[in-house]
């Protein structure tokens, strides 16, 4: 969540950047779910 955060929302409130597209979103949710399943799935025995 602080991935999606820190990439697509604080920069929004703080008007650092635009508003993020539905592309954008997209990609960062996509990266983001990557990285948390690459980290926590569970290793094959």
């Amino acid at each position: 969540m602080l991935t999606c955060q820190a990439s697509l929302f604080l920069p929004f409130i703080f008007q650092a950047a635009p508003a993020p597209s539905a592309e954008r979103i997209a990609q960062v949710v996509e990266s983001a779910t990557r990285m948390f399943l690459a980290a926590y799935r569970t290793k094959p025995a």
